[in-house]
């Protein structure tokens, strides 16, 4: 699997997602070559998973450092990289045994794990960073590949929902005794509450988009392909013409989509979807060349609360977005339709984390001070005892070169 730590790498990544969402294990025909099979089997073995997950009494701490441990243990290098844990083979390839035992697989990793890590992740003192990038692992990796129909939860489903309702309810205990504290004792919180929910600087929604500050590409209304190679060349998306045929041919990109999606272009350039595609790239690498300066200016306004994460919006879920603006702001003409990404009004985002309501107020001042805002949305409201924050859609602006 690994050469050993003084000769080159040979890392394979056995995690690597086809575009249904199928791993090389799942793919192989095992009878036709045996010996690649036995190379794919993973390692370590559901066995030592289990094994791990059968310990009586475990804590949920001890029990993400015993999955680091058997990661370390399996490794020439000693790494404790959780991509090399393949729970989603264990779970989800035929080669693993039939439907029943991967059944009862899914549900040993509920029960003996998933079920007690998610409730105490809403409890004090919270979990730490490590222990949490093994729960969403797991939770992730459980949940089967992404474009499975079948419910990977279903012969846990209802204990599934019981689980989250009580996660819910934790949370909102947790928040609104926070909430009511803040509310009797701290000044700044009713000036936090009288914020409007909602506010918006332009007319309608429909107006509130990037189109009002950045052209749309012209390549794209005149349906120009060459033209729109040629832009995305511009803005780094693309770097050759074989990177240009695997993302239409295939839906691959080594950087923006993790998972090849050929649905994205598999209608031609004949369809809209193909050039609304294009233009999310496009807009896409816009963001990326903007990402540097707008991080510096955001963390020199709010300092140490300043976190460039989640960062850019990823090209899917910005798909999904602008496919579904279309509908809402009754978009009409090809013109309109095709510039739909550009209505993605949040795609290079960064966050901050204060301590104090004070903080709060002081740092969406000075956003307020020093950038035009299009939108701000305030959930900190009396009627919420839930999670609660402030967003804030800026206008930046700013010089990038090709």
């Amino acid at each position: 699997h690994e050469s050993p730590p003084d000769e080159p790498s040979n890392i394979v990544d056995f995690s690597i997602l086809d575009h249904k969402g199928r791993t090389p294990y799942m793919l192989l025909n095992g009878k036709k070559r045996p010996r690649t099979l036995e190379a794919l089997l993973p390692e370590p073995s559901w066995e030592k998973v289990e094994t791990v997950l059968s310990r009586g009494n475990s804590s949920i701490e001890s029990i993400c450092a015993a999955f680091r441990d058997l990661m370390a243990e399996s490794s020439p290098r000693g790494s404790r990289a959780l991509q090399r844990l393949r729970i989603l083979d264990m779970l989800f390839c035929d080669k693993e045994g039939d439907e029943g035992e991967l059944t009862r697989r899914r549900k040993v990793v509920f029960d003996r794990f998933l079920k007690s890590a998610l409730l105490r992740s809403v409890e004090e003192p919270k979990i730490n960073e490590d222990e949490k990038e093994v729960l969403v692992f797991m939770y992730n990796q459980s949940a089967g590949p992404p474009q499975e129909e079948k419910n990977a939860r279903s012969s846990y489903q209802s204990d599934f929902d019981d689980v989250m309702k009580r996660c819910s309810g934790s949370m909102e205990k947790l928040y609104g005794g926070e909430f009511e504290r803040l509310r009797k004792e701290d000044p700044d919180f009713s000036i936090l509450t009288n914020l409007p929910k909602k506010s918006r600087k332009v007319p309608t929604d429909k107006e509130l988009n990037n189109g009002r500050f950045t052209a749309p590409p012209q390549w794209a209304l005149d349906k120009d392909l060459a033209g729109a190679v040629r832009g995305l060349q511009d803005v780094g998306v693309i770097e050759s013409a074989d990177m240009f045929c695997d993302l239409i041919q295939q839906g691959r990109h080594h950087r923006l989509l993790k998972t090849p999606n050929p649905t994205l272009f598999k209608e031609g350039p004949d369809s809209l979807r193909f050039w609304q595609a294009l233009v999310l790239l496009w807009s896409i690498g816009l963001q990326e060349k903007m990402e540097n300066p707008f991080n510096n200016k955001m963390k020199a306004v709010a300092g140490e609360a300043f976190s460039k994460a989640p960062g850019i919006k990823a090209l899917p879920r910005s798909a999904e977005k602008a496919i579904a603006y279309v509908v809402e702001k009754d978009m009409k003409g090809h013109n309109e339709q095709v510039c739909a990404g550009l209505h993605v009004i949040d795609g290079l985002r960064c966050s901050f984390m204060v301590d104090t309501v004070a903080e709060n107020i002081a740092v969406g001042r000075r956003l307020e001070e020093q950038f035009p805002v299009a939108r701000t949305k305030n959930s900190h409201q009396l009627d919420n005892r839930s999670y609660a924050d402030r967003k804030y859609n800026l206008v930046f602006r700013t010089t990038i070169e090709n």
